[in-house]
């Protein structure tokens, strides 16, 4: 990963280097948070579309689609540490991410 060291900003005091890193970091979660919404949306239309070119009706339509969606939240159901989530803390993520909220 990218690591400024507070030499390579010359002519700021070491703290700004610090907190333009910190900017960084921000920008970085920020920009891959937006990616994982927008990929979690095409998740979500492509389990319709995927239901309907299986031609799938009913309970095995509602079945597919909810595995599906809950398949393309699992792997995002993790802490800002990087751990995966649980117990209440997962089940919450999963029915807001599976609501597409």
């Amino acid at each position: 990963m990218f690591k400024l060291d507070p030499g390579d900003l010359v002519g700021l005091p070491a703290f700004s280097a610090h907190l333009v890193e910190n900017h960084m970091k921000s920008l970085i979660l920020a920009t891959g948070l937006v990616a994982l919404t927008i990929c979690g949306a095409w998740a979500r239309e492509s389990c319709d579309a995927q239901a309907a070119a299986k031609n799938l009706h009913g309970a095995a339509k509602t079945s597919f689609v909810n595995k599906c969606k809950r398949d393309a939240c699992e792997p995002k159901a993790v802490s800002k540490k990087g751990k995966s989530l649980s117990g209440a803390a997962k089940n919450s993520f999963m029915k807001s991410c599976e609501r597409g909220a």
